[in-house]
């Protein structure tokens, strides 16, 4: 059952079963705050952040509940990571017991 609270501040909240829940846009619409987008009670937004901050134009990226990181962040760390253990093996003081299980 589709539910869809309204109060007198214009926050705007849909419940499916008692769960936040609205495909096609936010699940919580905080005027001027933001907007949250949930699927079956989860954070979730396929293609766009599931936490929008309007203030800012930040975000933040959550599949099935899930925290996402973005691609660029990602790649970054990858590379610090790498850089760390090249470094570290190059001068025979690698920190790696066991090669990593991946």
């Amino acid at each position: 059952m589709q539910e869809i609270l309204e109060f007198s501040d214009g926050t705007i909240i849909y419940l499916k079963n008692g769960k936040l829940h609205r495909e096609g846009g936010p699940a919580i619409f905080l005027p001027g705050e933001g907007k949250l987008y949930f699927y079956e009670g989860q954070l979730h937004n396929d293609g766009a952040p599931a936490i929008y901050n309007p203030d800012d134009d930040s975000g933040y990226w959550y599949k099935h509940g899930v925290r996402i990181i973005p691609k660029e962040k990602t790649e970054t760390l990858i590379g610090d990571i790498r850089k760390k253990f090249t470094t570290n093996s190059d001068s025979g003081n690698s920190s790696m017991k066991t090669k990593p299980k991946i």
